[in-house]
């Protein structure tokens, strides 16, 4: 036969006191108490042997808690001095972005994702604001606003010297293929490279070395070298070599043989203006296989031969574009001081595909000597030459 116990609900319980040793079940509320004979509805516990977990506010455990595949819920905190040890999947926070994870202490031991490449360290609207790394190793891209250190290669060589501001001319040998987005800032936090409007800023851009190789290549067809603050001012470049000759190339590479082609120009040098009417070319330098040809013309379109002075074949041309002589001159000739005349004897100057026009002085019978209508005559009589 079953034992009963004094019973009934908990507002009947609270109304009396019950006897030291009686024991009082609440059918509504499920606990048991306790009388001592003086405490109204009993107390919960006697020595911390009968205890209700609801209603004390310390409950303790005599041992390891063994949850026998069961699962701890529940709303609240858990406040734990001492080691948490825990295998399998650890979900921290429900993914909406409410919740904080605060870590006070240091981390020790690899951060590892479970798949590769697919999760992010912060975001673009949550940065880290800080971040000491040994060695950073970057499979793909940097995008960076700037960058502010030295740049080192493979074998522990400096490409670039972020104290000094410069790039060792050993660096510079072969085809630098370097891939940066951004800007570059010096220490002082003014611009070097402005990587939206493809600037460089410096005072003094220096290169220096015995032997220098390789290519500085440009996303547009020109460089152009002006004042930062686009105050007036003579923007001036110096080649400067230590006790030897400084030379300046237009080279013209070809995937082609172009040595007999006379009408490639190697390179050329423009002289312009630029207003308020817009850039015009008025003077120009051009080279090519055969020729060296200086241009002049205030309207800048060099479309008939008296804006040129052409150098070809060892010929001169003034305002000619293909000179016939040794210097061929297109318009009137005003000659200010001594002129020197050809002097050829008979034999040689026979030997010439002569020209009307054509002045000489003949050695062999010391007369001054011109080709006129087709024959030479003696130019003091105008005689017959002989």
């Amino acid at each position: 036969m079953a034992l009963q116990v004094r019973r009934g609900t908990n507002a009947e319980r609270l109304a009396i006191t019950p006897l030291a040793g009686e024991l009082i079940f609440t059918t509504d509320t499920k606990q048991l108490y306790v009388g001592d004979g003086t405490t109204t509805g009993g107390i919960t516990s006697i020595a911390n042997t009968i205890d209700s977990v609801l209603a004390d506010t310390t409950p303790q455990l005599g041992g390891n808690l063994d949850l026998n595949g069961n699962s701890i819920t529940g709303t609240g905190n858990i406040n734990i001095t001492g080691t948490i040890t825990a295998t399998g999947t650890i979900n921290l926070g429900d993914g909406v972005g409410n919740d904080l994870i605060n870590i006070g202490g240091e981390i020790s031991g690899h951060l590892l994702p479970d798949t590769d490449i697919v999760w992010n360290f912060g975001s673009s609207s949550k940065q880290w604001k800080e971040a000491w790394i040994n060695q950073l190793n970057v499979e793909n891209q940097i995008t960076a606003s700037r960058v502010n250190a030295s740049i080192i290669a493979d074998d522990s060589s400096v490409l670039f010297d972020a104290t000094t501001g410069t790039i060792p001319a050993g660096a510079l040998t072969g085809i630098a293929e370097i891939d940066i987005k951004g800007s570059i800032f010096g220490d002082d936090s003014s611009p070097i490279v402005d990587g939206i409007n493809r600037d460089i800023f410096s005072n003094n851009i220096s290169i220096s070395g015995s032997a220098i190789t390789g290519r500085i290549k440009l996303p547009e067809d020109t460089l152009t070298v002006q004042k930062d603050d686009g105050s007036a001012g003579a923007v001036n470049t110096r080649f400067t070599s230590l006790n030897d000759t400084s030379r300046l190339f237009l080279s013209r590479s070809a995937t082609s043989d172009i040595s007999l082609d006379n009408s490639l120009q190697y390179g050329s040098i423009l002289f312009e203006r630029n207003d308020t009417s817009g850039p015009l070319v008025t003077s120009l330098i051009f080279g090519s296989r055969n020729a060296v040809l200086l241009g002049n013309d205030p309207t800048g379109t060099f479309s008939t031969e008296s804006t040129l002075l052409v150098w070809t074949e060892s010929k001169l041309g003034v305002g000619k574009n293909y000179p016939a002589e040794v210097l061929d001159v297109n318009g009137n000739a005003n000659i200010d001081g001594f002129v020197q005349f050809g002097s050829l004897s008979t034999t040689e100057r026979n030997a010439l595909t002569a020209a009307n026009g054509m002045v000489i002085y003949n050695s062999t019978n010391n007369r001054f000597e011109g080709y006129q209508n087709g024959g030479w005559i003696n130019l003091d009589d105008g005689t017959a030459a002989a």
